[in-house]
């Protein structure tokens, strides 16, 4: 039997956006009989995660869109790899609703030498715009915001108003060990960006005190060096609380 029009509808944001959790799909398309034929006929796996039921587009689906001529969208198999990717986009949705805007997503690396300089379809990062009020303040303090800038191999340097986002949700979303990795590795591109580091958790709790230490090492270090021109108007890391159900 032919898909309704909301069952086609949920199968086309589904497969776009790699995953999505059931319960942001009942609150945006409606109730669960609308369209758990999806499940029920294969096109639509439903996997219970961390992230509490997450669904994402079977190879059924997948191999039906092809025959159709529809556009090539994520496979993505695993608990693991369908938990992050819902909860990653979870946590856009919160940003975009604050004037970001999705700039382009960083993929791991395939494995194996027959795939080298291929990509899975695994986000690791993302990198961003910042608002046009975040950058109006930009342009007027350091410089404006161009347009991203990227080489003819698809690589590029890190960018004026351009953060990047790290999400994760597996055991337990990203611990403090992570978050100090992450942080030793972008604490130069910080500056760069001039905006914070943006890290999606669960909760604050366990990185609170590690980010007070570094504001404080900050001022500390501010104070044997001489103005010379705004001084620090942005943090070094925020913290987008997501939490889990």
């Amino acid at each position: 039997m032919p898909l309704s029009a909301c069952e086609q509808t949920v199968l086309n944001a589904v497969s776009a956006a790699g995953a999505l959790t059931s319960r942001r799909v009942r609150s945006e398309f409606g109730p669960r009989p609308n369209w758990c034929r999806l499940i029920t006929d294969g096109l639509l796996s439903e996997t219970q995660t961390l992230y509490g039921a997450v669904l994402a587009a079977t190879p059924r689906a997948h191999r039906l869109g092809r025959e159709l001529g529809s556009p090539r969208f994520p496979y993505l198999t695993g608990p693991a790899t369908v938990a992050d990717r819902a909860y990653l986009n979870d946590a856009l949705a919160l940003l975009e609703a604050e004037g970001y805007t999705v700039e382009r997503h960083g993929y791991k690396r395939a494995a194996g030498l027959a795939h080298q300089g291929t990509h899975t379809d695994q986000i690791v990062h993302t990198v961003l715009r910042v608002p046009k009020s975040v950058a109006g303040q930009l342009a007027h303090d350091w410089g404006w915001v161009y347009d991203f800038k990227v080489r003819w191999d698809g690589s590029y340097d890190q960018q004026l108003g351009y953060p990047r986002l790290y999400s994760s949700v597996g055991s337990g979303g990203i611990g403090l060990g992570r978050l100090k990795g992450l942080y030793r590795r972008h604490r130069l591109d910080i500056h760069v960006w001039r905006h914070p580091m943006l890290v999606v958790v669960p909760d604050r709790d366990r990185a609170r005190a590690y980010l007070r230490r570094l504001e404080a090492e900050r001022r500390l270090n501010a104070a044997w060096h001489p103005p010379t021109g705004p001084r620090f108007p942005y943090d070094l890391v925020r913290l987008v609380v997501l939490p889990l159900p």
